[in-house]
């Protein structure tokens, strides 16, 4: 990961708006558990306007799960389901929330969830 991330941060240094290359260092420092630093390459990429919000949304979230912090994860997961990301079509099996779904939080988003749908 280490090789990986040192290319990709000389390549998005180059080019700042390589959405590609910022993406695949998002989710190399994020599988090398460098969550600050995963979170700042989601955040530049949720400012740009080329990037589908609600899949970087989803991807925030799974950092947050990662890092047991549920609250943040859950808010993240409704922003994802704003811009129209299906987020239950990948959540159940993602492992980046399997914390996530072993917490009371996770069973209160699906309750809301479930709740929303019926109205």
């Amino acid at each position: 990961m280490e090789e990986a991330i040192r290319h990709y941060r000389i390549v998005v240094e180059n080019n700042p708006n390589f959405v590609e290359a910022r993406i695949n260092l998002a989710k190399a420092y994020e599988k090398a558990g460098f969550y600050d630093q995963a979170m700042a390459e989601y955040e530049a990429l949720k400012k740009m306007t080329t990037v589908d919000k609600g899949v970087i949304y989803y991807c925030m979230a799974g950092v947050r799960s990662q890092q047991k912090r549920f609250n943040e994860c859950e808010r993240y997961l409704d922003f994802a389901l704003q811009y129209r990301f299906n987020v239950f079509v990948y959540l159940k099996l993602d492992e980046r929330f399997k914390a996530f779904r072993e917490s009371p939080v996770y069973t209160k988003f699906m309750e809301n969830q479930e709740v929303k749908r019926r109205h």
